[in-house]
Order: structure tokens, then sequence, then C-alpha cells
């Protein structure tokens, strides 16, 4: 069974989805890892915003087929890696599932030159700027997070979880 990233956010129709598509398209085509998102406040079936979507497909992709889904106990149990995109976020997925802490991460943490404990900001309802410069926020951290998950299928001597 593949390793699971899940992306949280708020209503799953910006952030999350976003960062979910973008980092399918950042890995390898024979990866382990199944990419997710949901939202701790979704509407679930909700598709990703207009903007979300109009700003992805500037990088080719699409989230045409994205629909939202609640953020569930057994969503973050079967995660081998949760990333938030705020420390509310976080939050909220260690209240319900206190022993997550340690596979909990903030998205921004994977961005060098991101300031510590820095959230991706909510676009929602803003201008397409906004979405952009969220979007490129979160493609910013993309190759600190492949870098991650790279070692993480690793163990010590080299072979794969």
């Amino acid at each position: 069974m593949p390793k699971q990233v899940l992306f949280v956010c708020t209503g799953n129709t910006c952030r999350s989805p976003m960062a979910e598509v973008l980092l399918r398209a950042a890995l390898p085509l024979d990866t382990d890892w199944r990419v997710i998102s949901a939202g701790t406040s979704a509407t679930p079936g909700s598709a990703a915003s207009d903007a979300s979507c109009d700003v992805i497909k500037e990088y080719g992709l699409s989230l045409d087929s994205h629909r939202s889904q609640l953020l569930t106990q057994d969503l973050v149990e079967d995660s081998a890696m949760i990333v938030a995109m705020t420390q509310r976020h976080i939050e909220k997925i260690l209240h319900c599932v206190p022993s997550a802490r340690d596979r909990v991460y903030l998205m921004r943490a994977f961005d060098a030159t991101a300031p510590k404990g820095s959230d991706v900001f909510d676009p929602y309802c803003g201008t397409l700027e906004n979405y952009r410069a969220c979007r490129d926020m979160i493609q910013q951290a993309l190759p600190g997070l492949v870098h991650t998950l790279t070692q993480l299928c690793t163990e010590e001597n080299g072979e794969k979880i």
C-alpha cells in the first residue's frame, strides 16, 4: 500500500487542493506516495474555487475533478504525513488526533526562506493575484517537502520502506 500525504486547510477548495495537485506533479511518476487533501470545515463534494482552478491551469495542471472532503480521524490516522497550511489547522488536527503529533507539519516549514512558523495565507474571496501568491508560496515549499518524502522512503540501510 502506498504511503499517504494529507494536505489540510479550512474549506478544501483553495490551498490544500492546490498543494495536492502541485505535489503530485512534483513527485516522480513511480512514487509510492498517494496525495490527498481535506478541510477542517469543508462542505463535502464542493468543487475547487474558480480562482484556484485558474491559477493551477497556468501551471498546466487541473483541479477540475477535485471534490472537497471533511477532515476525519481516519484520514489523519491513515496518513504517514499531514501537512497543514496554518498553525491553527495543526491545533485542530492534534485536538482530534493527539497521536499524530510526530506526523504533522506546517507547509511553510519546508521552505528554508520562509519565516519560522509562518502560515500559507487563505486567498478565499481574494483577487487572482492573491491566489497566484498563495500558489507560489506552496510551490516554494515543494522542493523541501519532496526531499523529506524521499528521505522517509529510505531506511538507514537504503531499502524502501
